[in-house]
């Protein structure tokens, strides 16, 4: 009929016939005849509602479109259907009586969602199919959460499920399992699945193998699965965790600061979540930094408080793992829904003041981040630093070694103290040509410290900007510091505005940094020369300045010839007075009031009235003439 329905009428496709959705529509029912298509048109986000009953006996192509089910009635889902976005809004329930997927967000609010073991929630390797926060309405049986995962190396996957009453035979079909009773190959030796135990008896914690297909997957726990290159489409289905969920965490002091403390856990969430939500997370005892395991390049990806290395992210998708420290006893992690992060992208390395680094040798590559912050020092900082987590497979690893010893992947200190240095240490696995970049530099400009990289091995030194690439040859090394980061102290300029209109007497002063002697130059903002000294064991004194923006620079620092900075020196505008008081009459004599106001100049004012200090209101004045002054 070519016509647009109402939320009011039934719709019914009958056999053989086609409709393509490129608007928001509402129906009651909706039946699809077998050889019938309803689809929503290519790449669009329509949505349509429906407050009865769906069947499907045909096809139904979702595109990114969403069907939202709204009633205050009971309603059902019949047929196989691939929903993207589905919502399940309102009262009563929606019972899905035929298998169906979801390949986007469920969202619910409001209605009980009764799966009958028949809902799987769909991921691709481009999307990932969620559970919107559920704080209303409710969820009624099993469901299956499907991943998918990509791996051109052979390796240690880490995965997780998030699901309640899972057992490792869920994935028994998903690989090749090896070494634990019911798998592929339980005779031999290799134990493909394996936990991390943090608590064992060896100071640098071990791993623990399943060792049953029976075994329960652990809600919140990560697991090590060893796999070859590959597509791997894993399911694991149960009940899910929905609610307030506590992970579990743990540390025991065996004196390793570097892994007393790990814990590999997983995203408990079949969503999902972001570390940095302040309102759904309660940590104690833990450290800020957050790692994840990538099979693809054999490194850790590492994220903290916005910035990122390795491709690090405070996002955690469902069944990802992440690796987490305890610092102290009773450590506790706890999460609610309010972590979910659905469809927000978090900014990273958006903040000013860091430099982000990596070392490669045209295939393995590690990155590591040095950022510069008042609240930062040169030693461990809590929650400030992130730990290099080592690859044990990797060609490369690199990281900045604090003023304590600690390796790490993201080094904050501050820039107060200047004349400092970072050593910068690797581990190379095999021998032969390496390159060291500077990928990033985001420094502001009233930071004027002087910033290079010194080869050690060379004697040459290179300034720290961004685009720097430094090539060299190594041989097989561990924890070799070969290269330095020098900091040269910050440029010190002090200004003093002019004193009174007119006056010209302003006075711009700068201090190089390192042992001098220093030029030094006066210039406009477009670099003409105003005036200079030269060969001056201290202080640079320039006199004299009238009102204006001028840029100070300093000629022979530490590890930089020039360092600049800009001041400004302001002139206070003219001073000006005016008085207002009152005319005596008859009688009168005595209750004379006069008020002063100043503008311009200087503050703070002083008054006199024919040269006898006063204050801005006088009283108690006979009648007469009377010379009023102001000075700034």
């Amino acid at each position: 009929c070519e016509c647009v329905p109402s939320g009011a009428v039934d719709v019914e496709i009958i056999a053989e016939h086609e409709v393509t959705l490129d608007m928001d529509v509402a129906v009651n029912s909706l039946a699809i005849q077998e050889t019938a298509l309803l689809a929503f048109e290519d790449n669009s986000d329509f949505e349509m509602k429906v407050s009865g009953d769906w069947f499907n006996q045909g096809n139904f192509s979702a595109a990114q479109g969403t069907v939202t089910f709204e009633s205050i009635s009971e309603q059902s889902v019949f047929g196989d259907n691939d929903f993207h976005h589905l919502n399940c809004f309102g009262g009563n329930q929606v019972a899905i009586q035929e298998a169906i997927s979801v390949e986007g967000i469920l969202d619910i609010q409001g209605k009980t969602l009764i799966t009958n073991g028949l809902l799987t929630l769909k991921s691709s390797l481009s999307e990932k199919a969620q559970l919107a926060p559920l704080f209303s309405g409710s969820i009624v049986g099993e469901l299956t959460y499907l991943n998918v995962i990509y791996t051109p190396n052979a390796g240690w996957l880490n995965i997780g499920a998030p699901m309640v009453n899972a057992t490792i035979a869920q994935w028994n079909d998903d690989f090749v399992t090896t070494g634990f009773a019911g798998s592929d190959y339980p005779t031999y030796s290799f134990v493909n699945i394996q936990r991390y135990d943090e608590s064992s008896a060896t100071a640098n914690g071990s791993f623990s193998p399943v060792t049953s297909v029976d075994d329960l997957l652990i809600p919140g726990e990560g697991y090590y699965v060893y796999v070859n290159p590959g597509t791997y489409t894993i399911d694991v289905t149960g009940e899910p965790i929905i609610g307030d969920f506590s992970l579990p965490v743990s540390y025991t002091d065996y004196d390793t600061p570097a892994s007393d403390g790990l814990r590999l856990m997983s995203n408990p969430y079949p969503s999902k979540v972001n570390w940095d939500k302040e309102e759904g997370w309660e940590k104690v005892n833990l450290y800020s930094a957050i790692y994840s395991w990538d099979v693809s390049t054999s490194q850790f990806r590492t994220y903290l408080n916005g910035y990122s290395v390795n491709g690090g992210s405070p996002v955690i998708n469902p069944c990802q793992t992440f690796w987490i420290q305890a610092n102290d006893n009773d450590p506790e992690l706890h999460i609610n829904e309010n972590a979910k992060e659905i469809t927000t992208i978090p900014a990273i390395n958006q903040t000013m003041n860091f430099v982000s680094m990596r070392m490669t040798n045209g295939g393995s590559v590690d990155e590591m981040m040095v950022i510069f912050s008042e609240e930062g020092t040169p030693a461990f900082d809590l929650g400030l630093d992130a730990l290099k987590l080592n690859s044990p497979s990797a060609n490369i690893n690199v990281g900045t070694r604090g003023e304590d010893g600690t390796l790490l992947a993201i080094n904050t200190t501050d820039l107060d103290s200047g004349n400092f240095f970072i050593p910068i240490a690797m581990d190379i696995l095999n021998a032969g040509t390496y390159s060291l970049l500077v990928d990033e530099m985001s420094i502001s400009s009233v930071i004027t410290a002087c910033m290079v990289i010194e080869d050690t091995e060379t004697g040459l030194t290179y300034p720290l900007e961004e685009g720097l690439e430094i090539t060299f040859e190594t041989p097989s090394v561990i924890g070799q510091e070969r290269f330095i980061i020098r900091v040269g102290a910050a440029l010190v300029v002090e200004s003093e505005n002019i004193s009174c209109f007119a006056s010209a007497d302003g006075v711009a002063t700068i201090q190089g940094t390192g042992f001098g002697p220093w030029d030094y130059e006066l210039t406009d903002t477009q670099n003409n020369l105003l005036a200079s000294l030269s060969e001056v064991d201290g202080l640079g004194v320039f006199e004299g300045l009238e009102e204006g923006v001028y840029r100070l620079h300093a000629i022979n620092n530490d590890y930089c010839s020039t360092l600049s900075r800009i001041v400004s020196i302001v002139e206070p505008r003219e001073l000006e007075i005016s008085a207002s008081g009152n005319h005596l009459s008859c009688g009168q004599e005595g209750q004379g009031v006069v008020g002063i106001l100043a503008d311009g100049g200087s503050s703070p004012y002083s008054y006199t009235l024919d040269g006898a200090p006063v204050a801005s209101s006088i009283f108690g004045l006979d009648a007469g003439n009377y010379t009023l002054s102001v000075i700034d």
